[in-house]
């Protein structure tokens, strides 16, 4: 699937699922990821990231604190699991533009495992809006949560999708 020019896209999908954003939270993963783990998030989990963050009733029933895993919060909310894996699917293309982005603007890279890697920060998101800082604490705190919850392969079983 490839994704309509800048100029055709709705409004809503355009402002909604902008490239900068959305690469400043994949980010913001990353970032906690790392600080975690001391390794580079891999690719593979980064298809989770905005699909988990964008969906509104997924993101207000994650976890509070890193004290959790997404086993157990998927355990207590085993209905979040339906749709996921179409969710995921109709969020790569916008994942992919979004890490590009991130490449073209020297934010990430790719390391020699196919893992995605920080590059220098030019700049902070900054808002006021509550729903844009919701998302921002939110993907720091999944980047905590996927270091703590065990390899790709184990949390995609975790969530219910095959890869």
């Amino acid at each position: 699937m490839t994704l309509p020019s800048w100029e055709t896209r709705p409004e809503i999908t355009a402002n909604l699922i902008n490239p900068a954003f959305c690469s400043e939270l994949i980010r913001e993963c990353m970032i906690a990821y790392r600080e975690e783990s001391g390794n580079n998030l891999p690719f593979s989990l980064a298809v989770l990231i905005l699909p988990i963050l964008l969906n509104s009733k997924i993101r207000s029933r994650m976890p509070k604190t890193k004290a959790s895993t997404i086993h157990s919060w998927i355990n207590e909310n085993e209905d979040l699991k339906i749709g996921l894996s179409s969710q995921i699917t109709n969020f790569l293309p916008f994942t992919r533009e979004s890490i590009m982005f991130g490449i073209v603007h020297d934010a990430i890279s790719i390391d020699d495992m196919g893992g995605l890697a920080l590059k220098q920060r030019k700049g902070r998101l900054k808002s006021d809006d509550m729903e844009i800082k919701n998302c921002i604490s939110k993907s720091a705190l999944l980047g905590k949560l996927l270091h703590k919850s065990g390899n790709p392969l184990t949390i995609y079983s975790i969530l219910g999708i095959k890869p």
